[in-house]
């Protein structure tokens, strides 16, 4: 700094250079204090008051974001950052304020009277859980920022539309999707309000140096400790992704997050990264997770962390967790594995409606998940129900926790109505609700048939 100095005492871009890096760190209000020294050496650094007013706006200093923006935009009126996000602070008129012990909601006027109350309820249960399990307060109040458009969430978080993301934590500062932003069945937004309250959690403890795939897999635990059937699930695509060795192992598993190399390897890495802690705490028990958090504040590396709390250097604790991996999960890898290429090859392009081919398919791979379901619902959609049942139940044998809109659940669901099982149909799609927490549809038609059959009380626990 000194030497920069010395050769232009006014220079601001160090400053603003250094606020964008801390930006990469999550370190939102060191990027807000490195971005002000910036425009006090230069009022007129347009960049400068942009990275500024970005990240007021990220800790919570709405107006004084705002005010930044303006300067920003006014030098550097053609910045559509800039743009989108004065034109949503424009918008601020129309939200309305719900505050509650530990939270300021934000919720734009036609979804407050409805949807703020139970994120209220929502909010304050996770805040209580938290704290509980951890022991420690974020600051408060937490502010959290519920959009019914989800161009508004995404230029709320990144000054542009098309973030791939339904929820994010900026610490004390929560923005995420309202469930109109969303078509139905695409996300539960609860859930996603547990996860950014976990974050904010998180960065509070370690002074948002938590890393990545730390914090991600923690959060997603969190979700699954609170109701079991929220959050990341195994899928075929998962197992046969572990089995095949492309997830990085976790000695790496940050690249996962932030240098995926095909498309599904961010989410597959969410729900890696929560068996990490849930093996973690399952044998070395929640005090090791306060520990690592705890190291992490104080800025020891990830090798440290691993070595001081758990006793095992990363690599060491790579084959600890491949271990735990290949017990748990390795019936299923291998009921949804291939033998090869060639067989997948062909799996993907039978025709669906080939009761032939699917019939040998089956026949050939007993064991096989996806075998046993395609042939049983090709049966099902053709109303050779008897037939569908003795297939959907070995594919379901095979993978019990698969909660996929396609599970053997929602066709064994089917065949019961069909023959007028309400309560059996009534208890597979239970079943399949217990396995994802985004089947909206499912429990609206399990309620249904409880409906049907005389039972308000559980149609309204469906619901």
């Amino acid at each position: 700094r000194n030497r920069v100095h010395a050769l232009n005492p006014t220079y601001p871009d160090l400053y603003t250079t250094v606020a964008e890096a801390a930006v990469s760190q999550r370190q939102y209000q060191t990027a807000a204090d490195m971005a002000q020294q910036a425009v006090g050496l230069d009022p007129s650094s347009w960049w400068s008051y942009g990275v500024l007013g970005i990240n007021q706006l990220r800790t919570g200093a709405v107006e004084a974001g705002r005010l930044s923006l303006e300067k920003a935009f006014a030098g550097d009126p053609y910045n559509p950052w800039y743009k989108n996000t004065l034109d949503l602070l424009d918008t601020f008129g129309h939200y309305e304020r719900i505050p509650t012990e530990h939270f300021e909601i934000f919720i734009h006027e036609r979804e407050a009277d409805l949807l703020g109350p139970y994120a209220a309820v929502v909010a304050e249960e996770a805040f209580t859980a938290l704290h509980e399990r951890y022991g420690a307060v974020p600051p408060t109040p937490i502010r959290l920022e519920i959009y019914p458009l989800h161009s508004d969430f995404s230029v709320r978080t990144l000054g542009l539309t098309g973030l791939g993301a339904l929820g994010v934590s900026f610490g004390s500062t929560l923005v995420m999707d309202s469930p109109s932003a969303q078509e139905d069945g695409n996300f539960n937004w609860a859930s996603t309000l547990w996860h950014e309250v976990s974050h904010a959690f998180h960065l509070a403890m370690t002074d948002h140096r938590v890393p990545r795939w730390f914090t991600e897999g923690l959060a997603v635990h969190e979700q699954r400790k609170a109701r079991s059937h929220w959050g990341h699930r195994a899928s075929p695509g998962w197992l046969q992704a572990y089995e095949a060795g492309r997830l990085h192992p976790v000695s790496r598993l940050d690249e996962g997050f932030i240098r995926p190399e095909f498309p599904e390897q961010v989410v597959f890495s969410y729900y890696q990264a929560s068996l990490v802690l849930e093996l973690i705490e399952s044998r070395w028990g929640l005090d090791a997770i306060l520990a690592m958090l705890d190291a992490y504040r104080s800025g020891a590396s990830n090798a440290r962390v691993f070595q001081d709390v758990l006793g095992q250097s990363p690599e060491a604790f790579d084959k600890t967790f491949d271990d735990f991996v290949q017990d748990s999960w390795g019936d299923r890898m291998r009921a949804v594995a291939f033998s090869s290429e060639e067989e997948a090859v062909r799996a993907a392009h039978l025709d669906p409606g080939d009761l032939v081919g699917l019939r040998l398919r089956s026949a050939q791979s007993p064991g096989n998940f996806q075998a046993r379901l395609a042939y049983g619902r090709a049966l099902y959609m053709e109303d050779r129900f008897d037939e569908a049942e003795g297939e959907l139940r070995a594919a379901l044998s095979l993978f019990p926790e698969y909660g996929g809109e396609d599970s053997p659940y929602m066709y064994l669901a089917g065949i019961h109505r069909e023959r007028g099982e309400l309560e059996r149909a009534a208890r597979a799609l239970q079943q399949l609700g217990f396995l994802n927490e985004t089947l909206y549809l499912v429990h609206a038609q399990e309620a249904e048939l409880w409906l049907e059959l005389g039972n308000p009380e559980a149609a309204a626990r469906a619901l």
